[in-house]
């Protein structure tokens, strides 16, 4: 039954084929008196006002059949040629804070307008204390922008911290060749999110949502100038001094880092010294939500700073310069005085012979 259906179909197909053939001979010459500009849309109307009706689809399985085409005024541009990017896993998971400073950094690239052009900016973050590290402005997105930023970051920490995962986004930027030749350098690791998915990158995206929101949107910047003094400004004044973060418990990013400090250097202190490697680093992890002190009946006994042991001294010390200068060691003693674990911050008239080191000695 079915071959005798096809059989019968034979002068169908025939007439098909016929018409197929006509309208082929039609496209083909209404494209070539377009001088082979003409695509399928504009064919099918100059089709439809010599009186053929048809489709603009058929019109386009016409000019596929013969290899026609039209012109593209838009053409894409070529892709250079060189080395592929380099691709990176992504060692966060969207968990960016990994509960210490220094484990992981968030960066990324904002625009910002003014009436000279494009400013661009990429930041980098700790990732535990959001406090901005580093940051980098000029006319080009390039990598030397993020190298730049890193570099800022390093001199903040006095030095580049071995294994720390730098997250970013899949920007060229951050898949260049260039920048993992340099975190390998520095023996850092690189990570990113998935192509396309701004919420593999959302701390970075927030921090920008607040730069705009509370900086950028309520000003008018006319020169690039503008742009790089306010914005280093609001960064390096209030950001990270004075701007009170819910996250941080009410402190802003440098002011948690200095509790954080304080809060490791009593705890090193509470301490039998068995328990510390080495004395002159102190460690930065911070207290956990439900950790609670020593019970009264198995406290250590309360030392007074004139008998702090030398390597208490230089853990002091190493937690200065790990701040970047900015907790003084007076802030220091009157954490430890907070604690209960000294009787007095200053030792009469010790403002008034020599510095810091010097009281220090005069205690030890």
């Amino acid at each position: 039954a079915g071959y005798y259906a096809w059989k019968n179909r034979a002068p169908q197909r025939g007439k098909r084929a016929s018409a197929r053939r006509r309208l082929d001979e039609a496209v083909a010459w209404e494209h070539e008196v377009s001088g082979g500009t003409y695509g399928a849309p504009r064919i099918r109307h100059a089709l439809a006002r010599a009186g053929v009706d048809v489709g603009v689809r058929a019109v386009a399985a016409s000019m596929r059949r013969q290899g026609l085409s039209g012109l593209n005024t838009h053409p894409r541009p070529a892709r250079r040629g060189g080395r592929g990017p380099v691709a990176h896993e992504d060692h966060c998971a969207r968990q960016w804070d990994q509960g210490a400073l220094d484990r992981v950094w968030i960066t990324d690239f904002t625009y910002l307008r003014c009436a000279q052009g494009w400013v661009y900016l990429c930041a980098v973050r700790d990732a535990h204390s959001r406090r901005v590290l580093g940051y980098a402005m000029g006319e080009q997105q390039s990598t030397d922008l993020v190298i730049t930023a890193l570099d800022m970051a390093a001199t903040t920490r006095g030095g580049f911290p071995t294994g720390v995962v730098l997250h970013a986004d899949r920007g060229t930027q951050f898949t260049s060749q260039k920048l993992a030749a340099y975190m390998r350098a520095v023996k850092g690791r690189v990570s990113m999110g998935r192509a396309g998915v701004c919420w593999d990158n959302a701390m970075a995206e927030s921090f920008w949502a607040t730069l705009k929101t509370e900086y950028y949107y309520r000003r008018t910047f006319t020169t690039r100038d503008q742009v790089y003094t306010g914005v280093a400004t609001w960064i390096e004044d209030f950001y990270n001094r004075r701007r009170i973060h819910t996250s941080l418990g009410g402190k802003s990013p440098i002011e948690y880092e200095l509790h954080q400090a304080a809060w490791t250097i009593n705890n090193r202190i509470n301490k039998p010294s068995t328990t510390c490697h080495n004395p002159s680093i102190p460690s930065l992890n911070p207290p956990t939500p439900h950790s609670t002190r020593p019970s009264p009946p198995t406290r250590p006994s309360r030392q007074p700073l004139s008998t702090v042991r030398v390597g208490d001294a230089r853990g002091l010390l190493a937690m200065v310069r790990h701040t970047n200068g900015l907790m003084s060691l007076t802030f220091c003693l009157l954490a430890w005085d907070a604690r209960g674990m000294v009787t007095s911050a200053h030792p009469r008239g010790s403002h008034r012979h020599g510095g810091r080191d010097e009281v220090l000695a005069q205690r030890m």
